[in-house]
């Protein structure tokens, strides 16, 4: 057993974290047919690149692997060791790559023009079933969904605006009624008693109608985010008028509480809507069917 064997052997498992793959397995040919001629001729390489990418090896390793000087060309003691664990990497890396080929890597495309927490169950249930498929997650208001939906660049989308297009198919979800939140269960609350966090963005956008000239109240804050909105509320600083849906999860985890409606009637209708012509996808047939049966719809 050759010296060099024992100083290479203190830390194996920082060895070949130089080397590359295919050193490796240059290495391996060779230590089949021990000739570094007929060696470079199963690799399909010059037998000086083969040379170069041994004598590589041993620099970064610190040791001679092969013996040059005899025909055959044998391994040394210190190559042996090299090779089992080369061999080691090898089939490992010959494991991963079977792993990876069975995996499904689809992608599955949420659109919203909504706030998604209402629909955090039936995605959940869709990633369990599906762990591979990469869940991809948009943000839209209404004619863009349409667009991309109608365009198959989106799977499903979930809406509260009542698309046109003939190639969609839109289904009710629930109805979303607008209402008075809190962080307090104090139910029927006069709504004008109550002080305001108002959300600028969505009132630009129209999702939020309150007349202050019709209705007067009291705004105490004022913000352009929803999740802003909602935080506030969350802390106290005062009521949030806002469609149901958009806090829905918030109320199922009795963060916020329903304390009074609105002086008018409001609701909006929430849909499920993709491409007729998209049936054909198993993940969508499957999220569908898991849409169908949370929401209990007839599809």
């Amino acid at each position: 057993m050759d010296k060099d064997f024992f100083i290479n052997t203190k830390d194996y498992s920082n060895l070949l974290k130089k080397i590359n793959i295919n050193m490796l397995k240059y290495f391996v040919v060779l230590s089949e047919v021990k000739d570094f001629n007929l060696a470079s001729e199963r690799l399909n390489i010059t037998t000086q690149a083969l040379s170069k990418a041994i004598l590589n090896m041993e620099n970064e390793i610190g040791t001679l692997l092969i013996e040059r000087n005899k025909i055959p060309n044998e391994l040394t003691n210190s190559g042996l060791f090299i090779l089992n664990k080369a061999n080691i990497i090898l089939e490992n890396l010959a494991d991963l790559k079977l792993i990876y080929k069975k995996q499904s890597f689809e992608s599955f495309k949420i659109g919203f023009g909504c706030n998604h927490k209402s629909f955090l169950p039936v995605i959940e249930l869709f990633y369990k079933k599906y762990p591979n498929v990469i869940l991809e997650v948009y943000y839209m208001f209404g004619k863009s969904l349409e667009h991309y939906i109608n365009y198959h660049q989106i799977d499903v989308g979930f809406t509260i605006h009542d698309f046109k297009e003939t190639n969609m198919e839109l289904v009710k979800c629930c109805e979303n009624d607008f209402v008075i939140v809190s962080n307090t269960n104090e139910i029927n609350k006069k709504w004008s008693d109550l002080k305001y966090i108002k959300n600028m963005s969505l009132t630009k956008y129209g999702y939020q109608d309150w007349n202050d000239n019709i209705y007067p109240r009291e705004i105490i804050a004022r913000t352009n985010s929803l999740e802003c909105a909602i935080q506030l509320c969350k802390s106290g600083l005062g009521s949030y008028y806002i469609q149901e849906i958009d806090v829905r999860y918030q109320i199922e985890n009795k963060e916020l509480f329903i304390i009074s409606k609105p002086p008018f009637e409001k609701s909006n209708k929430v849909f499920m809507s993709w491409n007729k012509k998209n049936t054909k996808s198993e993940l969508l047939n499957d999220f569908l069917d898991m849409a169908k049966k949370y929401f209990n719809l007839s599809i």
